[in-house]
């Protein structure tokens, strides 16, 4: 299969101060046989969009990380390329940016062609990051403010920014973004779980905090009779519960209780014990030691640890391991207990 090489035409997507720039794009891989065939193509900058809306998950990558570095830089402690075909192969799509005094559309462009990295487009920014700062307007701020904005408005899923500037998380946490380094990239890319996590979050809130849907007429807003009210309070009033039903997410729990916007890590007992290849073994000590991991991540990342209760015995017992968000009973439960009680009430009249 030869090289398919797309020339993109220029077009543009202004929006404010940001200016969506669709770079030229090249196939992953080389041809074997050296055949290469060259297409044509005008796709604007709304187009480009609507693809990225179907995508999982799609990471800003700092143009920095991939344009040639000074020599008198020291070289970063994990290679930023890795990190970023690393995060390719975990299914991540990629927007590269720029914040420059120049445009350098055509050096970022080149780069990607040198390494060839996958398909992505390129935001410039015609500022330097110290002009920035010097109007008190930071580089986290700035992207929660503009970039990420407008690309979820749009229903590009943003989930983080890959970049050395700034690690300021906690500004980034507050818009449900992460800011990672290349070695933080590489480590969350393999990290599926936290990911999954993460995308819940985000599907929970109405942007530019997440990516849920905006519909008026439904049950939660009155079926549009309060919609507007509903629509500026909905973020705010949240709770995001993430279940753990596998042993790869028990060994997971503690990056899931890090990510910012999930509330609760909500144990299936049945389905995990099932998964252990230990049955309704509620008190096997693997299944005992697996619960422990659990309320601990959630106590150390100030999250709730939650569990479906086989049967009221365990209430005790599970409130003293740390769980605080508890099921117990069922609406089926409650309804086929009833039911026995009535007739077993009623068995001695039978003739």
């Amino acid at each position: 299969m030869g090289l398919r090489v797309i020339g993109l035409g220029n077009a543009i997507l202004r929006d404010d101060a940001v200016g969506l720039h669709v770079a030229r794009e090249v196939a992953r891989r080389l041809p074997p046989d050296g055949d290469v065939e060259v297409l044509e193509l005008e796709v604007g900058g709304f187009a480009l969009m609507e693809a990225m809306s179907g995508c999982d998950a799609v990471v800003l990558v700092d143009a920095e990380l991939i344009l040639p570095r000074p020599t008198d830089q020291a070289p970063p402690e994990v290679a930023p390329i890795d990190a970023l075909r690393t995060l390719v192969d975990e299914g991540f799509e990629l927007v590269y940016f720029d914040i420059h005094e120049k445009n350098r559309d055509a050096l970022i462009h080149d780069a990607i062609l040198q390494q060839r990295l996958p398909p992505g487009a390129i935001m410039v920014y015609s500022a330097l990051e110290e002009e920035l700062r010097g109007i008190n307007v930071g580089f986290v701020d700035m992207f929660a403010t503009s970039a990420i904005r407008r690309l979820r408005g749009r229903g590009v899923p943003v989930t983080s920014v890959l970049t050395s500037r700034d690690t300021d998380t906690e500004r980034s946490r507050k818009g449900y973004v992460d800011i990672m380094s290349p070695k933080e990239a590489i480590e969350r890319a393999l990290g599926g779980f936290a990911r999954e996590a993460e995308q819940a979050a985000a599907a929970m809130r109405y942007p530019p905090e997440g990516i849920r849907g905006v519909a008026r007429f439904n049950r939660a807003c009155g079926f549009g009779q309060d919609f507007d009210t509903y629509f500026k309070q909905a973020n705010d009033h949240l709770l995001t519960v993430v279940q753990i039903e596998t042993k790869e997410s028990v060994e997971r729990a503690e990056e899931i209780a890090a990510v910012a916007g999930v509330d609760v890590l909500f144990v299936g007992p049945l389905d995990l014990s099932v998964n252990m290849n230990m049955a309704q073994e509620f008190e096997h000590p693997e299944f005992e030691q697996a619960m422990d991991r659990v309320a601990a991540a959630c106590r150390r990342h100030g999250k709730a640890a939650g569990i479906l209760l086989p049967k009221l015995d365990f209430l005790a017992s599970w409130i003293a391991k740390g769980f605080t968000f508890l099921v117990v009973g069922s609406d089926g439960g409650c309804v086929a207990g009833g039911l026995k009680s009535l007739a077993a009430a009623c068995s001695q009249y039978k003739k």
